[in-house]
């Protein structure tokens, strides 16, 4: 065996035998430390409430659930959007956080939840979007359509241009 392997090998050796050294007087330490903050924590969390399930249901219903679960909540009205357009009146849309997290007792369930009158600016986003793209398809036609008169009359000269050389 060459020296740099004996080497590289003895020092392999050396190596395993600190790292051995090292983790049986110090990972349990740290490994006993680990466990007791999970205890802890666990203990902490036992009285965590999950947040129920409520999306896409009535607002006045979801208030009802919350309470009963020994939850607080706010609600916020969500802006119109197009996703919105095929909704039903005060119905919620969303959560925070997510149905199924678990959360302290004094935690507030934020309810974001549509009306009536953000369904209707919703289709009229939608409307509007429609128009706006109808409106660029015919601007799109009309400029084509220029180009192509354009083209046609300057084909169309042309060839006058060249008769009246030839003769």
């Amino acid at each position: 065996m060459s020296s740099n392997k004996l080497l590289d090998n003895m020092g392999k050796t050396v190596a395993a035998v600190v790292v051995t050294a090292i983790g049986t007087t110090i990972i349990p330490g740290i490994m006993d430390g680990i466990k007791a903050r999970e205890l802890q924590r666990q203990e902490q969390r036992k009285d965590w409430i999950k947040v129920p399930r409520v999306k896409a249901a009535d607002l006045s219903e979801t208030q009802q659930v919350i309470t009963e679960a020994k939850l607080r909540y706010i609600t916020i009205k969500v802006k119109p959007h197009r996703r919105f357009c095929n909704c039903k009146a005060n119905t919620v849309i969303n959560t925070f956080p997510k149905a199924g997290t678990s959360v302290a007792p004094t935690s507030i369930i934020t309810l974001y939840y549509v009306t009536q009158e953000i369904i209707n600016e919703s289709k009229q986003l939608v409307v509007d979007a429609e128009n706006k793209k109808a409106q660029q398809k015919i601007a799109q036609y009309d400029k084509l359509t220029d180009i192509k008169t354009r083209t046609r009359d300057a084909l169309a000269k042309k060839r006058l241009t060249k008769k009246t050389l030839d003769k």
